[in-house]
């Protein structure tokens, strides 16, 4: 299908009106698809605007010499964007960019050269949140586009990608394509319902074979803000009211505490936390069942705030890991405020009994280690940095460290802790779960959430 467009095409995107001007004018066809504007000008109006773009560090595949839906992305509020294309197509890319850059003062926007055919570029270690790619799909580049996608996601672990395309026949080759490949892959595909026009597809972690795999994984944009921010107030009534009760050491009745850091027992009941925590269902419900071999219990179900002041946590494992049956547990955190303050730290691939045999012969119990011996060994560190929403889950056997607060408000996050009822409990964990919830079964869990 060809298109004749106007030397100068103008979009109207958010608040924002974006001038394009193509090398020239007149009909071209596939073989120079840089040149026309496909459903980018419908993907920036109708589609970008429901993905929640504002901060986001986006890269684009195949951005063409228009680069609209970039530019649309930064008129949205993104924090910065890449766009990318072919060599012969970046002078022109980049006029237009200069043409609109003015409009963006609070958007980095780059303009490089990315050839499928060829090893990634260095500009792909740059941090990105988002990956956008609209009608770059078609019968005869789903190989290089699927392979360079693939490499993308794996160098960014916190990465989505957002596949938006008219032509249905590539979109289903990829996708037969994708699907084939994925059975033991960390990623997941999922239809998303934002666009009359054009098929919407997100690519993004899998989160089960990423715990099994390296021993934590994340899920990102499960965003409910309201809720969200209610489940916090409440989590903190909750605590104050805890405080003010009777106390005996360090201990608040459902509260455990070491100073400036405390963890909540919760009730598994149709509350504010309750609701929050069904809202992550849809997402995190099918990965937990390819978790477990059978319905896993319920071993923790809590909130912990930290608060300003809190110490930093040394390297440890919460529970021990003498062979692979103590792989028992896995602990989902929901974050109900932004973490950027206390974060964790994280040491993928830690969590099996071949590397507890290591950290035994570095210090006394095989739980603790120091930050030289991470050094030592070698091993990347992964911060977990979340916003209001986002989900890390974590094998109990895997080491991390962190919390140290240096904000100006508490730090709060969900928590609850499920176990393979097939495996034995897990050792060195007495669990923060009020007694008649423990080993309570997921769906009967839920259940409460729902109705009680």
């Amino acid at each position: 299908m060809a298109l004749i467009v106007r030397p100068i095409h103008t979009i109207q995107v958010a608040n924002v009106t974006l001038q394009l001007k193509l090398e020239d004018a007149g009909t071209f066809g596939l073989e120079r698809t840089d040149r026309v504007l496909w459903s980018s000008d419908e993907a920036s109006r109708s589609v970008l605007p429901k993905l929640k773009l504002t901060g986001k560090r986006i890269l684009e595949l195949g951005s063409g010499s228009t680069g609209v839906l970039g530019l649309a992305a930064a008129a949205l509020g993104a924090r910065s964007v890449i766009l990318t294309d072919r060599e012969e197509v970046l002078p022109t890319l980049r006029a237009n960019v200069l043409r609109n850059v003015t409009l963006f003062s609070d958007t980095v926007l780059e303009c490089r050269a990315l050839d499928w055919s060829k090893p990634l570029a260095p500009i792909i270690e740059n941090e990105i949140d988002l990956v956008l790619a609209c009608d770059c799909l078609y019968e005869s580049n789903v190989s290089i586009f699927d392979s360079t996608l693939r490499k993308i996601l794996s160098r960014h672990r916190k990465a989505v990608a957002i596949i938006i395309n008219q032509s249905s026949v590539a979109l289903a080759k990829w996708r037969r394509k994708y699907e084939k490949h994925s059975v033991n892959d960390a990623y997941r595909l999922d239809d998303l319902a934002i666009s009359t026009t054009s098929a919407c597809l997100q690519v993004s972690r899998r989160l089960s074979v990423s715990v099994q795999r390296d021993g934590l994984g994340f899920l990102f944009r499960i965003k409910k803000l309201d809720l969200g921010l209610e489940a916090r107030d409440f989590v903190l009534d909750e605590l104050n009211k805890a405080k003010r009760a009777p106390i005996a050491e360090s201990r608040f009745g459902a509260v455990r505490s070491p100073e400036f850091r405390y963890d909540l027992k919760l009730e598994a009941r149709a509350d504010a936390v309750g609701s929050f925590v069904l809202t992550t269902i849809d997402y995190l419900d099918s990965e937990i069942r390819r978790l477990f071999s059978s319905q896993p219990l319920l071993y923790e179900y809590g909130a912990m705030v930290s608060e300003p002041g809190a110490a930093l946590q040394p390297w440890h494992a919460d529970t021990r890991c003498d062979n692979e049956e103590d792989q028992a547990m896995v602990t989902f955190f929901i974050a109900l405020s932004r973490i950027t303050h206390g974060h964790t730290l994280l040491l993928p691939k830690t969590h099996t009994s071949a590397f507890h045999k290591i950290a035994r012969s570095e210090f006394f119990d095989g739980r603790l280690l120091s930050f030289p011996v991470i050094h030592k060994l070698g091993i990347p560190v992964v911060r977990s940095t979340l916003d209001i929403g986002d989900i890390c889950a974590m094998a109990s056997t895997l080491f991390h460290a962190g919390g140290a607060h240096d904000g100006t408000e508490p730090r709060v996050l969900l928590y609850f802790s499920l176990r393979d009822p097939n495996r034995p409990r897990p050792r060195g964990s007495t669990g923060t779960c009020l007694p008649h919830l423990i080993d309570l079964s997921w769906e009967e869990f839920l259940h409460r959430l729902r109705c009680s």
